[in-house]
């Protein structure tokens, strides 16, 4: 058995929920540390995830099989290789604490920028994980459970790394913890699903922007309905406390947007969350294990432009329940408090497209404190 304990071995011993109580706790507790925030008093945050809808278009992102300063064929020679269920019973014996932690967090996001994953680390363990993070991913790159993809980043100018499962690794957790609906890699080689690590970014950076707030109540990252009414899956879902009145609880379940998309998925997803909902009859149905309150859909979009498009086309002022718009270009702009708007029921003019005309913004100061 392997030993790879390191200095944060003690600190992760209670890390492996990633979503509990005691993790919102911690992610709390280490706010002032963290280095999510651009300005803190504002509570602006730069996403790693937004682009404009040309750089959209001209993501090119592939896969990075280079361990080090090994060749191509040599780094593939270094990765582990799987038999039979018993090999992956030995790594898990042999992965610490730390390993396990960042494996998950991996597979609950799906693809995840390496950016991302210092802030993670940093915002729940006070920690400076530059060097140790590099260490953690590499030894899972080489037991075969994570795959290590590179693009170029036009705004920064520089490639960065982005990480998924492997095959290995999303077998890996089902055997090891019953666990099959994390995404398989072989799905991003699809026909238009390429895109689909952009919206796995976002679904990172809503959760990052939001989980160090003692108004976040719970956080989980797969909701499809009930047995009674399915609906499109959303990846994270989150209640949060928006008023002082500690009753007054909102589940959001998100569903990231990208500014080149058709509405005929999301036309879906209305018609399914209409379904579920009983047209506005039924809002505070149980979602996961989040706390009681009442639901409401949310659409995350990088631009006010694309929150307008999906406002008018999807006809969304029209229906009896509420639905929200996170705005990407929101946060970086005004903070977290600011960065939610809602469909006007009063629109002035149907052909204008500004976003005041469309949208109106709700206040949510109160989860910052």
């Amino acid at each position: 058995m392997s030993n790879r304990n390191d200095s944060r071995q003690q600190a992760l011993e209670n890390a492996n929920v990633l979503f509990g109580e005691e993790t919102l706790k911690n992610a709390i507790k280490n706010r002032e540390n963290n280095v999510i925030f651009d300005d803190p008093q504002k509570h602006t945050i730069i996403f790693p995830s937004l682009m404009d809808s040309e750089q959209e278009l001209k993501l090119d992102i592939k896969m990075n099989h280079k361990i080090g300063e090994n060749s191509i064929n040599d780094s593939i020679k270094m990765i582990r290789k799987y038999s039979i269920v018993d090999d992956y019973k030995n790594v898990f014996t042999e992965l610490n604490n730390a390993e396990q932690y960042l494996l998950k967090f991996i597979a609950y996001f799906k693809s995840v920028q390496k950016l991302q994953l210092i802030r993670q680390f940093r915002t729940f363990f006070n920690d400076d994980a530059g060097k140790n993070l590099d260490k953690l991913l590499k030894n899972l790159v080489v037991d075969g459970l994570i795959q290590r993809w590179s693009y170029y980043n036009s705004v920064i100018n520089q490639n960065c790394d982005v990480y998924t499962l492997t095959g290995n690794g999303f077998r890996f957790l089902k055997v090891m913890y019953n666990e099959s609906y994390f995404y398989h890699p072989n799905t991003y080689f699809l026909k238009g699903h390429n895109m689909d690590h952009l919206r796995f970014w976002e679904t990172v950076d809503i959760y990052q922007s939001l989980i160090t707030f003692p108004a976040v109540k719970g956080i989980s990252t797969w909701f499809n309905g009930d047995d009674a009414h399915r609906i499109k899956v959303s990846p994270l879902q989150a209640a949060i406390q928006v008023s002082d009145n500690v009753d007054n609880i909102i589940r959001f379940v998100f569903y990231p947007t990208l500014q080149n998309d058709s509405d005929n998925f999301y036309k879906e997803v209305i018609n399914q969350w209409n379904g579920f909902v009983d047209g506005g009859n039924e809002m505070e149905k149980p979602i996961n294990n989040l706390p009681k309150g009442q639901t409401i859909l949310a659409f995350y979009t990088a631009t006010y432009k694309t929150a307008v498009r999906y406002t008018k086309e999807l006809s969304l002022n029209e229906f009896n329940y509420p639905v929200v718009f996170m705005v990407g270009a929101g946060v970086k702009e005004y903070g977290i408090g600011k960065a939610f708007m809602s469909p006007r029921y009063d629109v002035s003019d149907q052909n204008s497209v500004d976003p005041n005309n469309w949208l109106e913004y709700i206040d949510f100061s109160n989860i910052l404190k």
